[in-house]
């Protein structure tokens, strides 16, 4: 303010030739008080609610000749109230109202596509500070905590999403009052990865073995043999429990050897199953056996697997002929030996590697029974019908 400098005779009041008059805003516009004096030039003195004002980069006070101006910019709610101009004595004074501008989103929200995993910053802006907003998913409303975070600093809302997963994706909605921004944020799945792999086994036949793997998050898979798409079955169960992965085979056979993989997208992991095979065992042994000259005779025994054999007599190999048959199902074996001759009888036996089954042939003649087979032959021909028990 300007000093006042006395004068060396009474002066009376200014008057203001034109006053001040009310004036009505939009909260941010610029208000403009004018008036005039009688007297250019004359010191004046400005005032809102009886405090004093001084110029500033918001409030700037001027005076040209007669006109006294107070410019306020970019007002705020605060700004309304009683303004006076006041001039040796005399004051003009106005009501100024400030309405609020109805509140909006001056930036609103933009769409995101982020990978699975990640965070995702959803923001906007209003255009005047106000009271918390409201945050949505499609109809469900967001509370901070957990994944979610909500930050306001002034007119700046943001909405921060942690741990993305592919479900999150949808329409995220900002509201103040009636005024809404939306966007849409897309959630790029990752490929599963195997973070287990499968670990190659050695098991024993007949036994149970487990091949297990774990992706990063759950996902299907395919389990192969070599080739072969591997299905549930009596001997084989496929689980899978979240992101865990097992394959189970029971009763183990030497066939069940080789790699196997699970399969998931692009992704897969491999093993090897060694089956270390159990030696065949004789579970049904050879039963000695009597029979008559002429006649057929079958010998019989059975094994724990299916396995190759050899048949002896005594420590002779035989072989499949015209009067011997040698046959295996699987792991029944039967030797047959038809139109019977005394020289027949003798010890057999069923050989699988170590393991070995004997039975006695016991052959009739038709007068007596001789075990001795080609013995009884020799003696007839040597020492006659005499010397022979069958004469």
């Amino acid at each position: 303010m300007c000093p006042v400098l006395p004068s060396l005779s009474p002066e009376k009041p200014s008057v203001f030739s034109q006053e001040l008059t009310d004036a009505t805003v939009m909260e941010g516009e610029d208000l403009t008080l004018v008036c005039e004096t009688t007297v250019p030039d004359n010191p004046v003195h400005w005032t809102k609610d009886g405090k004093t004002l001084r110029g500033s980069a918001r409030c700037q006070l001027s005076r040209e000749g007669r006109r006294a101006q107070l410019v306020i910019t970019g007002t705020t709610l605060q700004d309304g109230g009683r303004y006076k101009c006041e001039a040796a004595g005399a004051w003009s004074s106005s009501i100024v109202r400030v309405h609020a501008r109805p509140v909006h989103f001056r930036e609103g929200l933009k769409d995101m596509e982020v990978l699975e995993g990640g965070a995702a910053t959803l923001r906007c802006k209003l255009s005047t500070v106000a009271a918390p907003v409201e945050w949505r998913c499609g109809d469900e409303v967001l509370r901070p905590g957990g994944k979610y975070r909500m930050r306001q600093e002034g007119t700046m809302l943001e909405l921060v999403v942690q741990d993305l997963q592919p479900g999150d994706s949808g329409q995220y909605v900002c509201c103040f009052g009636d005024q809404t921004t939306s966007a849409t944020l897309t959630v790029k799945a990752l490929p599963a990865e195997f973070i287990g792999r499968l670990r190659s086994k050695e098991a024993t036949e007949g036994a149970v073995v487990t091949l297990r793997c774990e992706l990063s998050k759950a996902a299907p898979v395919e389990w192969r043999k070599g080739l072969e798409t591997l299905r549930a079955g009596d001997r084989v169960s496929l689980r899978q429990d979240g992101a865990v992965c097992e394959l189970e085979i029971c009763g183990l056979m030497v066939a069940d050897a080789g790699e196997y993989s699970c399969v998931c997208g692009q992704e897969r992991t491999s093993a090897t199953l060694t089956v270390r095979a159990l030696p065949a065992e004789f579970i049904g042994r050879l039963r000695s056996k009597e029979a008559t000259e002429g006649a057929v005779v079958t010998l019989r025994c059975e094994l724990s697997k299916a396995a190759p054999v050899e048949w002896r007599k005594g420590l002779e190999t035989l072989r499949a002929g015209d009067r011997v048959s040698l046959r295996q199902d699987r792991d029944l074996c039967e030797l047959d030996i038809r139109e019977l001759v005394v020289a027949d009888a003798g010890e057999y036996s069923c050989v699988c590697g170590q393991e070995r089954t004997s039975a006695t042939l016991t052959v009739k003649g038709k007068d007596c029974m001789w075990p001795y087979g080609a013995v009884a032959l020799c003696l007839r021909a040597w020492a006659g019908p005499l010397l022979c028990p069958c004469a």
